[in-house]
């Protein structure tokens, strides 16, 4: 099974987390029965949608964040700044060296626009 990740990571099109995921909060929280998911988590204090520093820790744990930025950390994106620096949020990514487990990636397009993975069975499951 694969797992269809489309992320613009250095294009100005890159606002999948910024606009995209708040939407992708919404429609989750609309449905979740539990009601475990609340927008607010994923928002800063001030209100922003931040993946630096002052992210907060439910979205810098999500699977979206993590699959975002899985190997980011490993790309200079711009002259001068550290590694894993978002050009567009125009800022380094809060959490560094991602590991996943229940993920591998099997393609990263040039320019991380396109990234797909694919679901790693549990050694648990028969």
């Amino acid at each position: 099974m694969y797992l269809f990740m489309f992320v613009h990571m250095f294009l100005y099109a890159c606002a999948l987390l910024t606009h995209l995921c708040p939407r992708m909060l919404r429609a989750a929280a609309g449905v979740a029965t539990n009601a475990t998911i609340a927008e607010d988590d994923y928002f800063s204090s001030t209100g922003q949608f931040r993946v630096d520093n002052g992210a907060t820790a439910a979205l810098r744990d999500s699977l979206l964040y993590k699959l975002s930025y899985h190997r980011f950390d490993t790309v200079f994106t711009e002259p001068g700044k550290p590694s894993g620096y978002d050009r567009v949020r125009r800022s380094e990514i809060a959490r560094k060296r991602i590991r996943l487990t229940r993920f591998k990636e099997v393609y990263t397009s040039e320019n991380w626009v396109v990234r797909v993975y694919e679901l790693v069975k549990a050694s648990n499951i028969v």
